[in-house]
């Protein structure tokens, strides 16, 4: 059995590398990215949270473009994309996650309905795909799993101080996962977005996801000697 697992491991080094731009509101910053992986022959998935899509749901795909509908708070879900991924034999190099938007409720109006929502669809999610995601990368010892994230974490803002508290703790996660798996050979970090750079009208701006995606690249090329866990604002 270990002889075996150790072929399949052999085989998966060879697989066709792919990138997964992943969450809420990403269709800009997966246009962008595709032009950049290109630059090492990876094809780009483009996957969308669908509350209703407990298994994989694709929706378009072409020869270096899958466009994918999933439940990224059901953990059956996620772990059925990245299953589907490597039945494809593509090989997760680069996995970026996008997190829902901040919620500007004022603290003392915002429901415990609303805050539960905003925490699946931000940590919980996020813990989610990453574990997906760096169970397949840590098989190969190579991958890039980057967290967008927000300058609210480290700068919390009034009336956004709840999404503060769930931003700060996918920072934590980030920095804790980085810790664990930079060692192995998978650069994990986190980019902390400016605060105007997070609303869902930020999210279709060319020229902003043009900026995310130029960071995220530069994030994904780096020499492991110079990898940071954390990218400031900008």
């Amino acid at each position: 059995m270990n002889l075996l697992n150790a072929i399949k491991t052999l085989q998966m080094k060879y697989y066709q590398g792919c990138a997964v731009v992943i969450g809420s509101d990403i269709a800009a910053l997966s246009h962008m990215m595709r032009d950049k992986i290109k630059q090492d022959s990876l094809i780009l998935y483009q996957v969308s949270h669908d509350d209703t899509a407990k298994q994989p749901r694709i929706k378009s795909g072409l020869a270096d473009f899958i466009d994918v509908q999933v439940d990224t708070t059901s953990p059956d879900a996620v772990n059925a994309l990245f299953a589907l991924l490597i039945s494809k034999k593509h090989q997760p190099k680069l996995v970026i996650f996008s997190p829902e938007a901040n919620d500007s409720t004022p603290t003392l109006a915002i429901t415990p309905t609303q805050i539960e929502s905003s925490w699946q669809m931000t940590g919980y999610s996020a813990f989610l795909v990453a574990q997906a995601a760096l169970t397949q990368m840590q098989k190969v010892k190579v991958g890039t799993f980057l967290f967008l994230g927000s300058a609210l974490a480290t700068q919390p803002m009034t009336p956004w101080l709840a999404s503060s508290a769930m931003q700060a703790g996918v920072r934590a996660l980030a920095q804790s996962l980085a810790r664990e798996f930079n060692p192995q050979g998978i650069h994990v970090a986190y980019i902390a977005l400016a605060h105007d750079a997070e609303s869902k009208h930020a999210a279709k701006s060319t020229d902003l996801a043009m900026a995310i995606a130029n960071s995220c690249w530069h994030a994904h090329k780096q020499s492991k000697q110079t990898w940071a866990q954390e990218f400031g604002t900008f």
